[in-house]
């Protein structure tokens, strides 16, 4: 049964669409475990960029980002539980999340995709890769050019985020059935993901303007023409 988003999305062949995906990508991002969900480790800012978090990166900036990030994020990342989940999340614990999100974002040369990546890995079942892909999706589904100013001004951002939120909150909640169902059938198969990241890989593949992972014949020949998880 075609998955239907609230978002206006339909996806059809919903499973072939993210067996396909997870075959190529699986090993390299979530497959990659976490072992402290407290704290960022150093692996947690190096896992992003198998999903093109960079441009391009060398040693000095990196480690930076990594300090500077598990700094902003120490005071903050213990105080939501490691089960939290966006299908469940409250007005209050959104605001929390975002005020989290924010604090990453805040790190020079971080931004909304970039802190996503790192924070999925710690929230697994409560933060979506917020790339520019998904992003632009939930700002056309909202009709607000105003939300994206208010995302990109730090001053404004949190209230923005918890807008932005709210939205994939809301297709997550419709469709909690079919994506668990799809994440369960993943699992079966030796990719265990969560509902949510079941969702932002279908959203993801259905708006990303290269259409890789929407073609019936994969180019698998070249792998440096595949799109993988656009940077921001």
């Amino acid at each position: 049964m075609p998955v239907q988003f609230v978002s206006g999305l339909l996806i059809r062949r919903e499973w072939e669409r993210l067996e396909t995906f997870l075959v190529e990508e699986w090993p390299y991002y979530d497959g990659i475990p976490d072992t402290d969900p407290m704290h960022i480790l150093p692996l947690d800012t190096l896992v992003p960029v198998m999903v093109n978090a960079y441009w391009a990166a060398s040693a000095g900036p990196l480690r930076r980002m990594y300090r500077a990030m598990a700094a902003a994020c120490a005071p903050l990342l213990p105080s939501i539980p490691t089960e939290a989940d966006l299908a469940t999340a409250t007005p209050s614990s959104l605001g929390e999340l975002a005020t989290l999100i924010d604090s990453a974002c805040r790190v020079e040369h971080a931004g909304l995709a970039i802190a996503t990546k790192v924070l999925l890995r710690k929230r697994p079942r409560l933060i979506p890769m917020l790339d520019s892909v998904i992003k632009q999706h939930y700002l056309v589904h909202r009709h607000s050019r105003g939300l994206g100013a208010r995302l990109d001004d730090p001053a404004r951002r949190v209230p923005a985020l918890v807008d932005l939120l709210t939205a994939v909150q809301g297709d997550l909640v419709g469709c909690l059935d079919q994506l668990t169902s799809l994440g369960n059938r993943a699992a079966s198969h030796g990719w265990p993901i969560t509902p949510l990241r079941a969702m932002e890989i279908l959203i993801w593949t259905e708006v990303e303007p290269h259409g890789y992972y929407r073609y019936d014949t994969i180019r698998r020949s070249d792998p440096t023409s595949a799109s993988l998880e656009i940077h921001e």
